[in-house]
């Protein structure tokens, strides 16, 4: 009888990112309510994740939450920002929170497994804001021509900010 071997995926390593977590407000109910409806919505946010370049962000949904994370808050802030524009056009809202911090991640083959205290954070920040907005922790600095260079691409065509502003 051939024994199976098993293909391990190698060690990942700890490292430092920026992680957005988002919750899509609402989304349990429309589910229960027009599951066809909101099943076409979902693939729209699908639709806007593909277009993320990998070596940018990296995006991972689960019904209603996502979690984006990268090397550069541009690139997180990016996402998030056409999360919140796809949301607002299919009459959903969003709330979040960005942070910084320790990031491990393994994939192996269906499994994903990830443990980080950025996510621990932006979770409890995303809970204590009380209104549909996207916070960004304190401890993350944001030069200010980031913002200007933003909101001259971002008129271009969806997720050109993240090639424009650069890392």
């Amino acid at each position: 009888m051939p024994q199976e071997t098993s293909a391990r995926a190698p060690e990942a390593t700890t490292d430092t990112r920026f992680v957005g977590f988002c919750d899509i407000l609402g989304f349990s109910n429309r589910i229960l309510t027009d599951f066809d409806g909101t099943l076409k919505v979902y693939k729209e946010f699908a639709q806007v994740f593909s277009q993320v370049p990998a070596k940018e962000a990296e995006v991972t949904m689960y019904s209603d939450a996502i979690l984006v994370t990268g090397n550069s808050v541009v690139s997180v802030a990016c996402v998030v920002q056409n999360l919140w524009f796809t949301a607002l056009v299919n009459d959903l809202m969003i709330r979040g929170a960005i942070t910084k911090g320790r990031y491990w991640e393994r994939r192996e083959g269906n499994h994903m497994l990830v443990v980080s205290d950025a996510l621990a954070r932006a979770v409890k920040l995303e809970r204590s804001a009380g209104v549909p907005a996207v916070v960004i922790a304190d401890d993350i600095e944001i030069p200010d021509e980031i913002w200007l260079t933003a909101l001259r691409t971002v008129r271009l065509r969806p997720l050109s900010c993240i090639s424009a502003i650069g890392t």
